[in-house]
């Protein structure tokens, strides 16, 4: 039961990143450049986040290596980037793209390239 703890910061972010996918319209500023940069910020920062929260939940719950926690929390990020892009394609005035899940990546990516430092 107590390992079942370790999960729940990740569930949440999760449950957050869900959350902001289900808003039919997330502008953030009128000017399209502007709104453009700081929703795909967001994206590559929730990203970075739900990979270290990986990593939390990982080293916390089994006794795997540290480069398959690293690699293992990077699949899984990839994953969720992709399930909620696909998410957003059964929300209105929303859309699944691959862009998107590309930005994603990157943030996980760079949380991994960071956490092998």
């Amino acid at each position: 039961m107590k390992k079942l703890l370790h999960y729940i910061p990740a569930l949440i972010w999760m449950a957050i990143i869900w959350g902001f996918s289900a808003q039919p319209s997330l502008r953030i500023s009128d000017t399209n450049w502007a709104d453009f940069i700081v929703r795909k910020t967001a994206h590559f920062v929730e990203y970075f986040i739900l990979f270290h929260l990986y990593i939390y939940t990982l080293q916390k719950t089994t006794h795997i290596s540290k480069s398959k926690i690293l690699l293992f929390s990077l699949i899984f990020a990839i994953i969720y980037a992709i399930t909620d892009e696909f998410h957003q394609l059964s929300v209105v005035g929303r859309e699944g793209r691959v862009r998107d899940v590309v930005i994603d990546s990157f943030g996980a990516l760079s949380g991994w390239l960071l956490a092998r430092r």
